[in-house]
């Protein structure tokens, strides 16, 4: 097949290859089509979305959004603790191949982000919030931008934009971007992987171990499965495609060393490190048992097989909206209906497929499939706006349907802050009581929050309800439709991160417990009874060992507040309760205690069941095989 050199946004590009080489021209051509009057109207998007613009704009939204108040709140989910408390393990020396749990167990996760977050904490000499959530934030901004640059490539530069916006914008997206978890590492190079492989594919450029070292980092992140996904989604389209020669342009013995080399070379060394213990963990638990089900493992997070479709459908919020009128291209199709598009059907479609097999299924695990999704929309929304007009129906009823819930969105925080200066924070208190939420310290931190920021706290409610009424009253095209829903969408993560996550953080988290019983128990020995509470060992400043209300010669003892409860009456007049936390539920329930003991007498065997040193196996009966916490005792 004879090599072809075409442009792509006046960009040249060599080596194209494929009945598909001219897309690019293809794109340029469609783009001209568009009727004037339309570009004249929109001008300013289309200024944006040049590349001198787009990427340090792109850049500047995704730190703003995502970055800025990362450390501003304390950690208080149990999912980021136990990530954190491994970043803490390696800048404590605990080593870089296999960073424990608390002294305890073996990571279920490969390191890449762990990596990523020692070597920040380590440079800036401190192991905080900030430090552990910094990956995450950096390489969704890396996400944001890398999606741009892309489909720029692929496409064109609105596009490009829109698709960089929708992505950084999605509700599921968010929560990754801002938590200390593995998954957005994973989808930042997933999506490098993805994407990698359709520019190769189409001639776009000369590169090619990019591709490998990107499926090298990604099986560092998460596990085989970030090599898999995008083997499979390459493998399908080749096949649909029937692009055979693809395969002799990837020089795959040349990239199949490096992922030997760098991620290979990561699981020899757990191996070696980890025995028969890393091996049944990381490799036949963590993969392998959750799709082919074995009686000794206990799969959590088990949903119903259309799980992943809902968990979709909310985690691409606000955009789900907009889907039906991106639908409204399908009879322009053959303006876009490229191998390129195909290409992005087949990602979203194999990422979706794949994680509906696991009977373990979570909303977060379709992050890999985001990009693709926020360019199909992207796409399809610039094929059919110049043929919609500002009176069709789909636009209409989708600018009502978002309109009305950001206008809801924004009046009811507007009431609420109105109430609350009126009332204090009892107000607040007595909105969120028939939600559930019984912790009157929330209502009290978010009064505090408004109080002390009042501006933007009016400032950006207000703009949320503006551009709800904006999106109810005004007539729309399809540019003005999609910035006044990202507007909306982006004031709303705002509310979210300056004053909701930081109040909640701090109501529920046990950080000042933790710091307050460190300086009570004042260098004696302290014990963290199972089961464990890891925002507890990552606040400690020290390593607590961990075991039961037997270990010898201690003076104090953290333990739930419940698990306590259940001690006999003789065993618990032992102890002293020195101190109780706050509530780690919305619901008020669940705290912890720091107990003194009142001698260093042997005890009788209270609970004999939960005897655990430092580095021995915890009982399954109190935890489950993804290391939560026990939810199953009084709290």
């Amino acid at each position: 097949m004879q090599s072809k050199t075409v442009q792509n946004d006046d960009v040249p590009v060599a080596g194209a290859i494929g009945p598909q080489a001219f897309d690019g021209e293809r794109c340029r051509d469609q783009r001209e089509e568009i009727a004037p009057a339309a570009l004249v109207a929109n001008r300013w998007i289309t200024s944006l979305a040049a590349p001198r613009v787009a990427i340090p704009f792109l850049a500047a939204f995704g730190l703003v959004l995502l970055v800025v108040n990362l450390g501003a709140y304390p950690i208080y989910t149990k999912g980021e603790p136990r990530e954190a408390i491994r970043i803490l393990d390696i800048t404590r020396g605990g080593g870089w191949i296999l960073p424990t749990q608390a002294g305890i167990g073996l990571p279920w996760k490969p390191p890449l982000m762990y990596w990523l977050g020692a070597v920040i904490s380590i440079v800036l000499g401190t192991v905080n919030e900030w430090t552990v959530r910094l990956p995450s934030g950096l390489l969704a901004v890396g996400s944001i931008v890398c999606c741009y640059v892309y489909v720029r490539r692929l496409f064109d530069e609105r596009s490009a934009l829109m698709a960089a916006l929708i992505l950084g914008t999605t509700l599921q997206f968010g929560q990754a971007a801002t938590a200390a978890r593995v998954d957005m590492t994973l989808t930042f190079f997933m999506e490098v992987a993805f994407f990698e492989f359709i520019t190769i594919a189409e001639g776009l450029t000369r590169r090619r171990m990019l591709l490998y070292a990107a499926l090298a980092a990604a099986i560092l992140a998460k596990g085989p499965i970030g090599a898999a996904l995008p083997g499979i989604a390459a493998l399908v389209w080749i096949a649909l495609e029937r692009r055979w020669g693809v395969v002799r342009e990837l020089r795959m013995i040349p990239g199949a060393m490096v992922i030997l080399i760098v991620a290979g070379g990561w699981y020899v060394a757990a191996t070696v490190v980890g025995g028969a213990a890393f091996v049944h963990r990381q490799i036949l638990a963590e993969n392998l048992y959750r799709l082919l089900p074995n009686h000794a493992f206990h799969e959590p997070h088990e949903h119903p097989f259309y799980y992943v479709e809902l968990a979709l459908s909310a985690g691409f919020l606000p955009w789900t909206g907009l889907v039906p009128v991106a639908l409204a291209a399908i009879p322009e199709r053959k303006r876009f209906w490229t191998s390129r598009f195909k290409y992005l059907l087949v990602w979203a479609a194999v990422v979706l497929i794949f994680y509906n097999l696991p009977r373990s299924k979570r909303g977060v695990y379709l992050l890999a499939l985001y990009p693709a999704a926020a360019t199909l929309t992207a796409v399809m929304l610039n094929a059919v706006r110049s043929r919609t007009s500002q009176s069709s129906r789909i636009v209409r009823l989708t600018a009502l349907g978002e309109g009305v819930a950001f206008l809801a969105i924004g009046l009811v925080a507007l009431v609420a802050e109105a109430g609350m200066w009126l009332h204090g924070p009892v107000f607040l208190a007595s909105l969120m009581r028939p939600l559930g939420v019984r912790v009157p310290e929330l209502s009290i931190l978010l009064y505090e929050a408004m109080n002390a920021h009042w501006v933007a706290a009016i400032a950006i409610p207000a703009m949320v309800s503006a551009s709800g009424a904006y999106l109810i009253l005004a007539q729309l095209d399809i540019d003005k439709l999609f910035a006044a829903v990202l507007i909306g969408v982006s004031c709303s993560i705002l509310v979210a991160h300056l004053f909701v996550v930081p109040s909640i953080a701090r109501t529920l988290s046990l950080k000042s417990f933790t710091r307050e019983s460190m300086k009570i128990a004042d260098g004696h020995p302290v014990v963290s009874v199972w089961p464990i509470n890891f925002d507890v060992e990552f606040y400690s400043g020290r390593g607590l060992s961990v075991g039961s209300f037997q270990t010898p010669h201690a003076n104090y003892f953290i333990c739930w507040r419940g698990y306590y409860r259940l001690l006999p009456a003789s065993s618990r007049r032992r102890f002293t309760v020195v101190k109780v936390s706050g509530p780690t539920s919305l619901k008020g329930s669940r705290r912890m205690v720091l107990l003194e003991r009142a001698d260093l007498l042997p005890m009788s065997n209270p609970n004999p069941k939960i005897e655990i040193g430092r580095h021995e196996s915890p009982q399954p009966s109190y935890r489950d095989a993804a290391g939560d916490r026990a939810s199953n005792l009084p709290r």
